[in-house]
């Protein structure tokens, strides 16, 4: 069943502090400000060799995407859109990946969408000489590779060879100095080039960049990147960002000389929570971004003018739902969508997710870092628009990924910090059309997340609803709803996760497998016949889980794959495939919907009056409707206090009475 928690009674001083703080500005003042480097336009997009087909530099360079030409072409990329950037340059460098099928979409529909001419530079060296003899590359940074056993982003220092940071010293000074980073084992390669070296950075680490090293570099972003990879490393020299990595002291350093609401580039080694609270408490906010290549081209395509709205197939009207009484509603909602990189990497073309056989042909909610995209890659966003179909819903994961219960909570004046956060992106998802957003919390609806829920539904005025989850399990709220204001006192429902379609998870109520998830909606739904706010709850997706088709007949957990319970066969699935093995079992009486209509049939079925007052305001200041429709609204409003709505048929009825107002006598809306 959904419970239901209102708000004074469980943080009163921050609450306090986040109403005077939050008055909602007007909500088309100004566009609203990028917070993501801007990239202006260019003339030309120079594009490399395919990423693979890159030369190794010496014997143990592994070439390709991890060799060391991969780091110094990504210096090269950064220090060519920093020219664009600062200095009214005009020419991108585009690294090439035509094998993988998102990144060669990207690739071709940033050349469409910019106009800029293309001009293909298979030769490396020849690319590298060119820029010199122009003057944009002044001389080389040396580095020395960290060549230690750790894995890829896992925590710092590791076993083996010494930790090494200092292609991160040389990244953080490249832009300053004009300079491509070299590894100290392909020196002589760019030395027979002419190139000078300026900056030695073997011995340096990056708490040397913190002792007054660091002024060049911005403090409205940091990149947060593992030694071993290249990827992001054109953007951090183009955006001038200092570059560091690890859970450590130093880090913490860096994130605190940064501006308030910083985001956070890359991704961080080590244990995700600790990382993702230490940049919560210092008010800033991660963009799961270390596997990208190319986001200075990409983000220098304006928005796309004739893309269509966010989720035009797939909004709900209120005032259009059917007015049923008996049914069961759920939605499914996909995990995971603050990821940047998943969406530009493989998000759209693998058949798990986008281009599952099953997509479209139920209700789907898809997590998508919206306001990212909308900043930094229109293309992307503009193509997750237009494949969409009447069963696809786009909610955006909270603007980043930080944890709203922990925001700020190491500064001085936390109530501002989580102000500042949500003024900072609810404009942009106002324009964007965003009515859900998911956010991700270590204690949901404790005080810290209260606030942020707070901030954040006062500046979004049109916002359907806040769907919850918690680090672990994410279902931790068990279907249980909290009730924040916006700025106008219109009640906005705060619901979590009720069940949690994960793999291996089985111990943590209501999670597990299909058939099991499956039946926990089935006994919910028995069991809330009668109890309006009981038929409604939705389900968090795990993204990663994996699950094979089984017999469950004798084990309802058959169907999982994990460590313990490896694959049997070929085929196993995530994402979609398992979501509708998961709803060909449901009982009759359950109905999928998208995570907005499910938000919207359930404020009018747990909060009728105030649901209905503001559906019948909004009709009052609908220019679009004739004079007298909005007189009849307002008298609408005025009896609302008079009328009961004890009982379903009485909301039936003032609900059939605001539908005729809208759609004429019928109460139905148009096709159109």
């Amino acid at each position: 069943m959904v419970l239901q928690r209102t708000i004074p009674a469980l943080f009163p001083a921050l609450f306090t502090a986040i109403l005077v703080l939050g008055a909602a500005p007007p909500l088309h003042a100004q566009p609203p400000a990028h917070y993501w480097p801007e990239f202006p336009p260019a003339a030309r997009m120079v594009v490399t060799a395919d990423v693979d087909n890159l030369p190794k530099l010496f014997p143990e360079d592994p070439g390709g995407g991890f060799g060391a030409m991969m780091f110094t072409l990504q210096s090269l990329a950064g220090l060519m859109a920093l020219e664009v950037r600062e200095r009214n340059g005009d020419a991108y460098l585009w690294i090439d990946m035509d094998k993988n099928e998102s990144w060669a979409r990207w690739r071709d529909e940033t050349l469409r969408l910019s106009g800029m001419a293309r001009v293909d530079a298979p030769d490396p060296m020849a690319l590298i000489r060119e820029q010199a003899e122009r003057g944009l590359v002044r001389g080389y940074i040396l580095y020395r590779a960290d060549t230690g056993e750790r894995g890829m982003y896992e925590a710092p220092p590791g076993k083996g060879d010494e930790y090494n940071c200092s292609v991160n010293v040389a990244t953080s000074l490249a832009a300053e100095l004009g300079a491509v980073i070299v590894d100290e084992r392909a020196e002589s390669a760019f030395t027979a080039l002419g190139l000078p070296r300026l900056k030695d950075a073997r011995p340096l680490d990056e708490a040397w960049l913190l002792q007054g090293n660091d002024l060049s570099c911005s403090r409205s972003w940091i990149h947060l990147l593992d030694p071993k990879a290249p990827h992001m490393r054109d953007h951090a020299i183009a955006s001038r960002s200092l570059c560091v990595f690890g859970v450590n002291d130093v880090t913490e350093r860096a994130l605190r000389r940064l501006d308030l609401n910083a985001p956070v580039f890359g991704w961080n080694g080590g244990d995700e929570y600790k990382a993702t609270s230490q940049l919560s408490r210092t008010g800033h906010y991660n963009t799961a971004s270390n596997w990208i290549f190319n986001l200075p081209p990409l983000a220098s395509v304006p928005p796309v003018e004739d893309a269509p709205e966010l989720n035009h197939h797939s909004r709900p009207e209120p005032l259009a739902l059917d007015w049923d009484t008996e049914s069961h509603f759920t939605a499914f909602v996909m995990s995971d969508g603050d990821n940047v990189q998943w969406s530009l990497g493989n998000f759209f073309d693998h058949r798990d997710y986008w281009r599952a056989p099953s997509r479209t042909t139920f209700p789907m909610g898809w997590t998508a870092p919206v306001f990212d995209l909308d900043q930094t890659a229109a293309p992307a966003l503009a193509w997750l628009k237009r494949t969409a179909s009447p069963n696809d819903y786009t909610l955006s994961f909270g603007a980043g990924y930080y944890y709203p219960d922990e925001y700020g909570a190491d500064l001085p004046d936390r109530a501002a910090a989580v102000e500042a956060r949500a003024a900072q992106f609810a404009e942009r998802g106002n324009r964007l059309g965003v009515r859900v957003l998911i956010l991700l919390s270590n204690d949901w609806d404790c005080e810290g997340a209260m606030a942020m829920y707070t901030a954040i539904a006062r500046r979004m005025p049109r916002l359907a609803g806040i769907l919850a989850i918690q680090y672990y399990p994410y279902n931790a709220g068990q279907g249980e709803a909290v009730w924040v204001e916006n700025a106008l006192g219109d009640p906005v429902p705060v619901l979590s996760a009720r069940y949690g379609l994960w793999a291996g998870l089985s111990r943590a109520p209501l999670n597990g497998p299909p058939a099991k998830v499956a039946n926990d909606i089935n006994n919910s739904a028995a069991a809330a016949r009668g109890k309006p706010a009981g038929r409604f709850d939705w389900t968090v997706v795990h993204a990663w889980s994996e699950f094979q088709p089984a017999d469950t007949s004798k084990d309802i957990l058959a169907e999982e794959v994990t460590e313990k319970k490896p694959k049997r066969g070929k085929d196993s699935f995530r994402g979609v495939e398992p979501v509708r093995w998961c709803v060909d079992r449901f009982a009759p009486g359950v109905r999928v919907v998208n995570p907005e209509e499910l938000l919207w049939r359930y404020r009018l079925a747990v909060k009728p009056r105030e649901t209905l007052r503001m559906l019948a305001r909004e009709l009052a200041e609908d220019t679009s409707l004739s004079q007298d429709l909005r007189a009849m609204a307002r008298d609408w409003l005025a009896g609302l206090d008079a009328r009961s709505f004890d009982t379903p048929e009485e909301t039936g009825a003032a609900l059939g009475e605001l539908r005729r107002i809208r759609f004429g006598q019928s109460g139905k809306k148009q096709p159109l």
